[in-house]
């Protein structure tokens, strides 16, 4: 009788251990499944030997890309715009001697801009039939970071920042202690910002680039994208290592004070990293690549997708309801998390400020749960700041000029310009 229950309690615990590793296969195959189950991508443009460096969307319907068309001369500075989600584009062109268009930007379908390396910084108010020159000077430019249609700051290859609070009519030089080029450059707000360079060298400013200085990133190889989904936590993506055939990730989460390196696993280079937020973003590269983290960029999973294999993708723009990745072609997938649009961070159209001009006055219209607000003026010194949800500011002991007030609501910042009279 003991032996026979002996039996029964051996086969219930192997028949326990049995049910524990199915279980564990049914969870690791449910957590693949949702990893890869990204797969669903629509070709929304695709020319033979065009590759975009930039992209830009607005409302999920107005598509933008710069690039180049190596197919008639690698420095062949080439754009194109889709008003319709991507299914008509219009081409437009700057000539042999233009360079690859680094970025791209537009504040609505008339007014945007093109920053090409070469041939300066390009503005049209006419939605792309005409472009005039707003550039300071002749240096190479090799990126740019838009806060909105009016402040942007340009990476040249001297290692300047060149910002700009009045869409290109003045700029203002900021020298940094990088001597290489500036590669990326990501602001969280109007003040405080990142920029890489060679060498390692990550740069921050904290007073909207009148200051930079460079904070110690513990490695000495080239920095690329970067990204910083909330104040103190970012990401940073090596810049082609061919001889490794890796690229690596850096992470902060203490402002830049000190990095982890993370490797993700592929034989691939990488060339585009966004972040959703701070646990869940995606890396594109060469080979059609599409990696995605859900665990702050710890580990890596690749994404099995419908992008046809050998493609080089090497950028992302995330919105409320969409991922798009360029590079040979744009491609765009529904997301699969109902994430808030991280683009939206430095602009948002759900705001008026009037009247502008203002003698005593000034009103805010929004839906937005503004947290704080403040004023600055146009170097960025705060005159004036205020608690949260407020619609009616005095601003009648301000000196007759152009100001921007900053409107932060959680992890957005939203910056509109008036004029006091």
């Amino acid at each position: 009788m003991r032996t026979f229950f002996n039996k029964i309690l051996i086969n219930n615990s192997n028949l326990f251990g049995l049910f524990k590793k199915i279980s564990v296969i049914l969870i690791f195959i449910v957590i693949t499944n949702q990893y890869r189950a990204q797969t669903n991508w629509s070709q929304l443009h695709s020319v033979n030997g065009y590759a975009s460096s930039a992209i830009h969307v607005l409302n999920d319907t107005q598509l933008y890309i710069a690039g180049s068309n190596p197919s008639v001369s690698v420095n062949f500075g080439t754009g194109y715009s889709s008003l319709d989600n991507g299914n008509n584009w219009s081409e437009f062109t700057f000539g042999i001697n233009a360079g690859w268009g680094r970025e791209i930007f537009y504040t609505h379908q008339d007014t945007g801009y093109f920053v090409s390396q070469n041939f300066g910084i390009l503005k049209t108010i006419n939605g792309g039939v005409n472009w005039n020159n707003v550039s300071l000077n002749a240096i190479s430019n090799k990126c740019a970071e838009f806060i909105d249609g009016n402040i942007f700051y340009v990476g040249k290859s001297n290692g300047n920042i060149e910002k700009t609070i009045n869409g290109g009519a003045n700029w203002s030089i900021q020298n940094t202690p990088s001597s290489f080029g500036i590669n990326r450059i990501c602001f969280i707000d109007i003040n405080i910002g990142y920029a890489t360079s060679e060498a390692g060298i990550i740069l921050k400013t904290t007073d909207g680039g009148n200051n930079w200085t460079q904070v110690l990133s513990g490695v000495t190889y080239n920095l690329n994208e970067i990204d910083f989904p909330q104040a103190d936590t970012g990401f940073v993506l090596e810049r082609n290592n061919i001889s490794t055939n890796s690229t690596r990730l850096l992470k902060t989460m203490d402002g830049g004070a000190s990095w982890n390196e993370y490797t993700p696993t592929t034989s691939n280079l990488l060339y585009g990293l966004k972040m959703i937020n701070t646990l869940e973003g995606y890396i594109v590269g060469e080979n059609s690549t599409v990696l995605k983290t859900t665990d702050g960029g710890q580990n890596w999973i690749s994404l099995t997708t419908n992008i046809p294999p050998g493609q080089i993708l090497s950028n992302i723009f995330i919105t409320s309801s969409n991922i798009y990745v360029s590079g040979e072609g744009v491609y765009k997938s529904t997301l699969t998390t109902g994430i808030s649009n991280r683009n939206s961070n430095k602009i948002n159209d759900d705001v008026s400020i009037f009247p502008s001009p203002t003698i005593s006055k000034l009103f805010i219209n929004t839906n937005n749960n503004i947290e704080y607000i403040s004023i600055t003026d146009l170097s960025g010194r705060i005159l004036k700041s205020y608690g949260n949800n407020l619609h009616e500011l005095d601003v009648s002991n301000l000196n007759s000029g152009v100001y921007f007030i900053q409107l932060y609501n959680n992890e957005k910042v939203i910056v509109r310009k008036f004029i006091k009279e």
